[in-house]
C-alpha cells in the first residue's frame, strides 16, 4: 500500500504485521481503513521493512491506529520504549495505539498450576506450551526464525506505565481473552 495515494479516510500502522493473512483488529477491517503494514523480516512482504523501534519512514502524526500483536515481548526492555515512542510519536492527536501481548503474571501463574510444558492453545501448525509462550515457539526456534525469541515479559502495570512514560495521556490494559487466555490488551490514546 501506499500511503501517499491511499483513498481510505483513515491509515492503520499494522506494527510487527507477519504475513499478509495475519488478522488485525476488528476496528481497521472497514473500507474507511488503510493498512499500512511494518515488519523488519522482508519475507513477510511488508508495505515498509523496519524495525518497529525506528519508524523513520513514517512521518510525524501521520498515522490515525496502531495495531501491534504478539511483538512486543519478542523486543528488548529499550527497544520497547523506543518503539512505544515511536508509536506516539507517529500518530495524529488523539490516535489510539492497541498492543496486545501474554500478561506474563497471568501465564506464571497457570505454569505453577499446570506446569511449563502444559498446552495452552492449539495453533494451525500444533500445540502451543507455556514454554513456548515464554521463551518462543519451538518449532520457529528450531528453524533458526530470530523473530519468534522472546525478550522480555509484561503484566498490566508494568504496560500502563511504559505507555505513560512514551507519551500517552489516557489508557486502559485489561484481560484480553479472545486472543489467548493469558493475553491482555492495552488502549492508549495520544
Amino acid at each position: 500500500m501506499n500511503i501517499l495515494t491511499t483513498t481510505a479516510a483513515k491509515i492503520v500502522l499494522d506494527a510487527g504485521c507477519g504475513p499478509a493473512e495475519s488478522r488485525i483488529h476488528p476496528n481497521f477491517e472497514g473500507p474507511e481503513w488503510a493498512r499500512l503494514r511494518v515488519d523488519a523480516d522482508p519475507s513477510v512482504e511488508p508495505d515498509l521493512i523496519a524495525q518497529v523501534w525506528n519508524l523513520q519512514g513514517v512521518a510525524d502524526a501521520s498515522i490515525d491506529a496502531v495495531w501491534c500483536k504478539s511483538v512486543i515481548d519478542h523486543l528488548t526492555w529499550d527497544q520497547a520504549a523506543k518503539m512505544l515512542r515511536e508509536f506516539h510519536r507517529v500518530l495524529v492527536p488523539g490516535g489510539a495505539c492497541l498492543i496486545v501481548c501474554l500478561d506474563f503474571e497471568k501465564l506464571c501463574r497457570a505454569v505453577l498450576e499446570e506446569g511449563l510444558d502444559s498446552t495452552r492453545y492449539e495453533s494451525p501448525i500444533g500445540p502451543v506450551s507455556a514454554f513456548d509462550q515464554i521463551f518462543g515457539f519451538k518449532p520457529h526456534v528450531a528453524a533458526g526464525n530470530p523473530w519468534i525469541l522472546k525478550r522480555s515479559g509484561w503484566t498490566r502495570p508494568m504496560l500502563a506505565k511504559a505507555l505513560t512514560e512514551a507519551g500517552f495521556q489516557s489508557g486502559e490494559v485489561k484481560a484480553n481473552d479472545d486472543f489467548m487466555s493469558e493475553a491482555m490488551m492495552a488502549v492508549a490514546i495520544k
